[in-house]
């Protein structure tokens, strides 16, 4: 549910990448509200029938649809694609059958054009630190050090780099 609440907190960024994750997760839970204020609007006969929506869903749309493009943008970003790549939707079918194919792939490895990889900034703590005796400076500590070793491999950090910026985690 944070991916949704972050993509809206960045309404209107289209600079950027966005992981599968993010877009996905929000995707998810936009439709699953999208459903929900349809059932509203059809219980209180407010659903228009030759649209198939009624006023608090068509209201929810229209608030959500700049996120959308947002998010979509950033996706686009994550696999090394334009923005404009959005408008092959306009084409019937296939468009929208690319378009989903794009959102499906996974992003370029390590930066591109349009920024740095969004996977850096996941937090992704193996099984082992996730016990209860890890306290979260020591969470937060494996975090920083995975990190700086992903930028040691992409070629980022020098050896020299990597050891000074290791140090100071360590030492904090």
């Amino acid at each position: 549910m944070n991916w949704y609440f972050e993509v809206l907190k960045n309404y209107a960024e289209f600079n950027g990448r966005a992981g599968r994750k993010e877009y996905w997760y929000y995707t998810l839970f936009n439709t699953i509200a999208i459903i929900i204020l349809v059932v509203i609007d059809a219980v209180t006969g407010s659903i228009n029938e030759n649209i198939g929506l009624g006023f608090l869903s068509g209201i929810y749309i229209l608030a959500v649809l700049i996120p959308n493009i947002g998010v979509t943008i950033r996706r686009l970003h994550d696999t090394n694609r334009s923005g404009w790549w959005c408008l092959v939707a306009l084409i019937p079918i296939i468009g929208s059958l690319a378009l989903i194919v794009f959102m499906v792939l996974a992003g370029t490895s390590g930066g591109n054009q349009y920024g740095s990889d969004p996977k850096i900034n996941e937090p992704s703590i193996p099984a082992g630190m996730r016990s209860a005796n890890a306290t979260p400076q020591q969470t937060d500590k494996f975090i920083q050090l995975e990190k700086l070793k992903q930028l040691l491999d992409q070629g980022i950090l020098t050896e020299e780099e990597f050891k000074i910026e290791k140090q100071k985690v360590l030492d904090i």
